[in-house]
């Protein structure tokens, strides 16, 4: 019937929009709010959370989002996870550097290779060692 479809193993189990059965050919509860991990276990899935690398729900909210070791941390418009995964402030007037340090980033200011910042200014331009030199008309 629509609502049966036989297994890989030819056993029949219900199938409904509801259901679905996962790698072991169990039939496990598939709602939109949820969803199973890669074990074929069910865990919730709702707009709020998802589920991490382990396959462990996590809350994720539009100011969370789980890291690469699947803990939650604020992931807010102003904020941004570096590369090492934790979380730094991002305001319009802040840029990481290479390590993931935050430091001012304004429009008078900018960053040199090493990521530090130094005046900017309409007068003043680093120089090949990033050092800021009065650079006027």
């Amino acid at each position: 019937l629509p609502s049966s479809m036989p297994d890989s193993q030819g056993k029949v189990r219900p199938f409904l929009p509801s259901s679905m059965p996962d790698s072991q050919g169990k039939v496990r509860p598939y709602l939109p709010s949820s969803m199973p991990d890669s074990q074929g276990k069910v865990r919730p899935y709702l707009p709020s959370s998802m589920p991490d690398c382990q396959g462990k729900v996590r809350p994720y909210l539009p100011s969370s989002m789980p890291d690469s070791q699947g803990k939650v941390r604020p992931f807010l418009p102003s904020s941004m996870p570096d590369s090492q995964c934790k979380v730094r402030p991002y305001l319009p007037s802040s840029m990481p550097e290479s390590q993931g340090k935050v430091r001012p980033y304004l429009p008078s200011s900018m960053p040199e290779s090493q990521g530090k910042v130094r005046p900017y200014l309409p007068s003043s331009m680093p120089d090949s060692q990033g050092k800021v030199r009065p650079y006027l008309p």
